[in-house]
């Protein structure tokens, strides 16, 4: 049986507590729920570079973080006789990439995911100019912290 976009897309919300959400930002941006999908590409933000990478390793799904078109809702109104906007589209259309925004299901997760990726990672690089706490997370500004 072939996989589609909305498999994987109902496999993902199906390990959400509380899922589906009512409202939710996490919708299909690009593509067609019944596409078939045989490779998947996870991003923070689907950046034409990011795109562009996916198409040349054969990818149909590419799951991001952040808005594909520059705005938290995706609209795209404003955006029809944007040069940018419409190469991106067009990138994306000539290659039936599908995207998913995968957002607030994330950020719905204890403890949120991708918050405590981005605290291991800088405690991974050691950064000695930060102090975490329950709540915040504090950096100096008076050297450099990569140093």
């Amino acid at each position: 049986m072939q996989r589609t976009v909305q498999d994987v897309i109902s496999a993902i919300i199906a390990g959400v507590p509380g899922a589906p959400f009512p409202e939710t930002i996490d919708t299909l941006k690009t593509g067609a729920a019944d596409q078939p999908v045989k490779s998947v590409a996870v991003t923070f933000m689907a950046t034409y570079e990011v795109i562009e990478k996916a198409i040349e390793l054969g990818v149909d799904l590419i799951i991001t973080h952040e808005p594909t078109f520059y705005g938290h809702t995706d609209e795209i109104d404003w955006l029809e006789h944007d040069p940018i906007y419409q190469a991106k589209r067009r990138l994306i259309d000539e290659h039936h990439i599908a995207i998913w925004r995968f957002h607030d299901y994330l950020h719905s997760l204890q403890p949120d995911p991708t918050l405590t990726g981005l605290l291991k990672t800088l405690q991974d690089i050691r950064l000695e100019h930060i102090r975490f706490t329950r709540s915040t997370v504090r950096v100096s500004t008076s050297t450099s912290i990569l140093a």
